[in-house]
């Protein structure tokens, strides 16, 4: 079969492989991850496929199409979002209706109830909807084993993952590696599986945990596999990578541990990042054996200053542990991307001037500064419906602090932490970054000060 896998155009600077529903303020772009492993398990049985990222390679509708006129393919995944989904539908439709060809649905969006209700009451677009990770269950529609129209996909087991081709040869292959760049990371870079599922997947607020990987376990591949991968990433890849990102949605420290351990022996020389809990398991032993295996930068989400806002979102951390991860992080010579959310429940004036205030003094090298985006399936959204604090657009809305309020909060934690001192000092004395932040600036000074209440609606509305 002939299937063509489709990460759809949207608005630009969208990302719908992302964690969130909203546009990059940094000029980020991630990789179609699922879909590009998907593209290896059909091509693994003979299908021919071909990956289109209309995202990072700037494609209109008509380019698509124009593309998939020529592919003419039996089978299109859609990798849909929830603020774009009618512009889904529409190019889902169009692609129907000039080819044929059957629409597959897919990515965490299809877990939430409203876009199920839609795709069961849709008759001429959507033939099929994935809810969880959909390698496998696309396979079996693409082979005629699957007819439902609403699939709910098992978590994959160990076996099944360690099955999965190299998704960085699929990259190599169907993708423009220099359209891809992360503001915290070496350009350029990859990212890949080593596992899948947060080791502790309780945070309210948290999408993945909620839909795509909705089952407890964290499943993870052989370790050798996963060293055979990076090895040939570094060797292969063209143009040659200076990074490779491991996208667990954050490997418990054993899984660090192994990659170090396994880097330093086989002598593979690659700088790797991943994302990190603050919740002290990976111990200072473990955090300087990583630094010694070429680890770079780990992404930690930090949230707020606050220990009773902490609590409420189940975050299994504290501000002590916090501050104590981040020296242990410096201590070994790792720098930390630290991602906060201004607008959780109990959030105050007083808790967000707190939480900058707090930040500042963090010796992190990139911030990240959000207002939350409840989401459907997600405890914090259950939680605001249940406590009527989400407004018509169904963003959070606190009689303490209301949604604009939070959006400018978050531009004034981002530009205090960025203009300032101690910040500064700390970027001097690390001189090979700054071609890195000073790229990663343009995008954020742009935030700061030029983007009027029209696109902040965008962004971060629904």
């Amino acid at each position: 079969m002939k299937v063509l896998l489709l990460n759809p155009p949207y608005l630009t600077g969208y990302i719908h492989s992302a964690r969130w529903d909203g546009i990059s303020v940094s000029g980020s772009h991630w990789y179609p991850i699922f879909l590009a492993y998907t593209t290896g398990l059909l091509k693994k049985y003979e299908h021919k496929c071909k990956l289109i990222d209309s995202e990072a390679d700037s494609l209109t509708d008509n380019e698509v199409l124009k593309i998939v006129r020529k592919f003419k393919p039996d089978f299109t995944v859609v990798y849909i979002s929830l603020k774009g989904l009618k512009d889904n539908l529409s190019i889902s439709e169009r692609i129907k209706n000039e080819t044929g060809s059957k629409i597959i649905f897919v990515g965490p969006w299809c877990s939430m109830p409203e876009v199920k209700k839609l795709c069961i009451e849709d008759k001429k677009i959507v033939d099929h909807l994935i809810d969880g990770e959909f390698e496998f269950a696309t396979k079996d529609i693409v082979e005629g084993k699957e007819k439902r129209k609403i699939i709910i996909s098992n978590r994959l087991t160990s076996e099944q993952l360690n099955e999965l081709p190299w998704v960085t040869k699929i990259y190599n292959k169907h993708l423009n590696i220099k359209n891809y760049k992360i503001g915290s990371l070496w350009y350029p870079f990859v990212d890949m599986f080593s596992g899948r599922k947060c080791y502790w997947g309780k945070c309210t607020f948290c999408l993945w945990p909620s839909t795509i990987l909705k089952e407890d376990g964290y499943v993870f591949r052989d370790i050798n596999d996963v060293l055979d991968e990076m090895e040939w990433a570094v060797n292969n890849i063209e143009p040659k990578i200076k990074e490779i990102f491991i996208q667990d949605d954050t490997p418990p420290a054993w899984r660090c541990k192994q990659i170090a351990e396994g880097l330093i022996e086989r002598n593979i020389k690659i700088s790797w990042s991943t994302y990190a809990r603050g919740d002290l398991t990976l111990t200072p032993e473990i955090l300087k054996l990583m630094k010694k295996a070429g680890c770079h930068c780990l992404h930690v989400g930090y949230e707020s200053s606050s220990n009773e806002i902490l609590k409420k979102i189940n975050k299994g951390v504290t501000k002590e542990m916090l501050e104590k991860f981040t020296q242990w992080c410096n201590d070994a010579g790792i720098d930390v991307h630290a991602d906060f959310m201004i607008g959780l429940p109990g959030e105050t004036d007083e808790t967000a001037r707190e939480t900058i205030k707090w930040a500042k003094k963090l010796k992190v090298v990139t911030y990240q500064f959000a207002p939350p985006r409840p989401y459907p399936c997600t405890p914090y959204y259950n939680w605001l419906v249940k406590n009527k604090l989400i407004d018509k657009n169904e963003r959070p809305e606190y009689k303490e602090m209301n949604y604009k309020e939070m959006v400018e909060w978050c531009k004034k934690a981002t530009k205090e932490c960025y203009f300032n001192f101690g910040f500064l000092k700390r970027v001097i004395f690390k001189p090979h970054e700054l071609k890195r932040l000073i790229r990663s600036a343009i995008f954020v000074i742009s935030y700061i000060f030029k983007k009027t209440e029209k696109e902040l609606e965008e962004e971060y509305g629904r």
